[in-house]
Formats: C-alpha cells, structure tokens, sequence
C-alpha cells in the first residue's frame, strides 16, 4: 500500500526547513541506496566501483530463467531429472550447495528455493541446465538480457557467482533490484523465507540422500534482523569480500540497497560487519526519507493538448517537507528540497491511437536508449 500522504501540486510550502546533512559510515567499499518507486539515488558511496558480485549473480540467474521459463509457458511446479553435471558432488570446493542429486525429481520452485535461500552453485547449474541445456549458453543469456535492459556494467562468466571474472557496478545492479522485484516478486518472496529443507520424499526417485533430509537457513542474516527486509541476496568472494542487495519496505515506502566490499577480520562469509552495514544503510533511509504521492491539476501543451505526468511518486526528506517548492519547466516538473533538485517527472502527451487497438505506453524515466542516467534527472538539465 501507499503511503497515505497527498501533496497537491498547487501547494506552495512555507517556513523552510533545513535539514543538516549526515554522515553515514560503512565498512563497505561501495554502497547505494535507491528508491525503488522513485528510482531516486538517496545515497552513494563509490557506486561505480566495478567489483565480482559472487553469489548475488544468482539474482541475475533467477531473473533470467524466470523470463525464459515465462517465454516458455513453465510455470514453477513444473518437475525435471537431475542431470548428471547438476550432482552436488561436481561442485567446486567450498560451494554453497541445495544438495541436488542425478536422478532426483525436482521443481522448478524448488530450484529457485535453491538458488536464492542456501545459495546453491548446484541449483545454478541445473537451472542453466535444465533452461537451455548447457551452462555456457545460460550465461549467454544473462548476459544478453542485462545488455537488454540497459545494465551494460553487469557481465558474468558463470551462473553462480564463483568466478573473479563476474563483475558488477553496484548502482546499476541497484536497478536491477528494482526491475527483477518488480517484474517477478516471487523472487523475493522466495528470498525472504526463513529456511528450505532438501531433498524431501518426492524428490528422491529411488535415489539415497547422502546427507539425508537438509535443512539450511537463509544465507541473508539481515532477513530476520531488520524490520520490513525483504531479501534479497548475499554473496562471498576473496576478490571483493561480503557483498549483499537488500530491499525493504515500511509504511508503503520501499528502498533497495547495494552494498560490496564488506571485509571482517576473519573472512568469516556470514559477516557481522555486513549486518552491522546493512541495517545502518536501511535504518537511514527509513529515518530519512518517505515516499510521497501526488495529485496533480490538469497540464497543456502550448498547443492546448493535455499532458499528464509520468510519474506520480517522488522520496522526500521527512524533516525537511516544508523546504519542498515544484516548478514547471516546458515538458518538465521539477522537485527542489531545500533547494536543491531531486527529481524531474516529464510531462507525457497522450499516444496515438489506431481504431481497434489498445495502447498500454511504457516509460522509463531512467533508461535513455539502453543507458541508464540513474541520478536524479535534475543532473541533466540547467535547473539555475
């Protein structure tokens, strides 16, 4: 649900108040917060930073085959065979593993189960596997579909997240966040549960489960810890130490955060520090920032055609509400909090319409033939 607050855009607010900026401080390399109704950038550290996600790979593995399986018409009870290279037991040393073996029956829910709550490298491989039959042509198709969708940092070398060679820029793999639990909130649903237990008896199909009936809780330590989390992934590599992509929600206000480079003492892959991290990025936010909907009069072109917002949500700073001014610009709405840009929603003229068919318009105020512009669009454009 949304939050409740309407801001009309008449409404001209008085009495400034300025917030005093904060100082956040991380153990992580990098780290992003976004907005994921506004897709506003509210906190950066070293976004860029290109670095191997490890295990938080899985995420782009379950986007990909859920669109593919979607493409297919496979919904998620549908049953498979182990194959062979999916056995646990041809995992490299020192896995994460769901335990599969050759021969088991298995679903695909309960391979997303898998992948996403003990972060299995077996589960990625018999996805791959089982989607379109070899390892390397599934990491083909992540790589197109991130290419796709206008994340051209993010590029992998295997369905897992084993290998130094997979790489990330944390503020694109932020949207990323956004679109997979956008367009696939099973995802996170499944990130979030508690624990998954396998094999159960109808998996087995004659076979002997070497380790019995595994129960395996959640890598993501945060789940549990932090009010309103809501997955999604963690991941651990030499290379760049813990990494997490965390979301949450409260009060109709949801944030998605990236945060790599997380290094303890002891190389310990559940971290404290990236609890410690995680739940200091998002209790900022929650203290911080609110999202707000607004409700605006009717706008015209010069030419008197009607032009309606593209968006309706814009993330404020709670302590500053009063600080917030809107101003009209051409096709442009622009947001200034305590004067300073925030956001900018285009002003969108209605598509034409063929008779006897349906238009249903598609806009993505950050995505600029396939290249994202992920600050504030304010960034953009001389607001002075």
């Amino acid at each position: 649900m949304k939050r409740a607050t309407v801001l009309p855009l008449l409404l001209i607010f008085l009495s400034p108040i300025f917030a005093q900026e904060e100082t956040l401080l991380l153990n992580a390399e990098s780290a992003v917060l976004v907005g994921i109704d506004s897709k506003q950038v509210l906190f950066e550290k070293n976004g860029e930073r290109i670095c191997p996600p490890a295990s938080m790979t899985k995420l782009v593995t379950a986007y990909t085959a859920m669109r593919l399986w979607e493409n297919r018409g496979w919904d998620l009870d549908r049953r498979f065979l182990v194959p062979p290279a999916a056995d646990f037991r041809a995992a490299p040393p020192h896995s994460s593993l769901m335990f599969l073996q050759a021969g088991q029956i298995v679903s695909l829910k309960e391979l997303l189960c898998g992948l996403m709550i003990p972060s299995g490298n077996d589960a990625a491989v018999a996805v791959a596997l089982l989607t379109v039959g070899s390892v390397e042509a599934f990491v083909l198709e992540m790589n197109r579909t991130m290419e796709s969708l206008g994340f051209g940092n993010c590029q992998f070398a295997d369905a897992s997240g084993y290998s130094p060679q997979n790489r990330i820029s944390p503020r694109e793999f932020a949207f990323f966040c956004i679109e997979l639990i956008q367009k696939y909130p099973v995802i996170a649903e499944t990130a979030s549960l508690p624990s998954f237990t396998y094999p159960q008896p109808h998996n087995l199909n004659g076979t002997a489960a070497v380790y019995g009936f595994v129960r395996q809780i959640n890598h993501n330590e945060i789940i549990g810890a932090f009010s309103g989390a809501v997955g999604l992934k963690t991941g651990y590599i030499d290379a760049s130490g813990n990494n997490v992509a965390l979301t949450a929600e409260r009060d109709g206000t949801r944030f998605a955060a990236v945060l790599t480079g997380i290094r303890d003492e002891d190389g310990n892959r559940r971290s404290r520090k990236r609890t410690v991290d995680g739940t200091a990025l998002l209790s900022h936010a929650f203290s911080t920032f609110a999202d707000y909907r607004f409700i605006f009069p009717p706008f015209f072109d010069t030419d008197g055609t009607p032009m309606h917002p593209s968006e309706t949500v814009v993330t404020l700073e709670k302590t500053a509400i009063g600080a917030v001014s809107i101003e009209r610009r051409g096709d442009r709405l622009i947001f200034m909090q305590e004067q300073r840009p925030v956001k900018v929603i285009l002003l969108e003229k209605p598509p034409l319409v063929t008779p006897g068919k349906s238009v249903h318009p598609k806009f993505y105020p950050f995505k600029t033939k396939k290249k994202f512009d992920f600050d504030p669009l304010t960034k953009y454009i001389n607001i002075n």
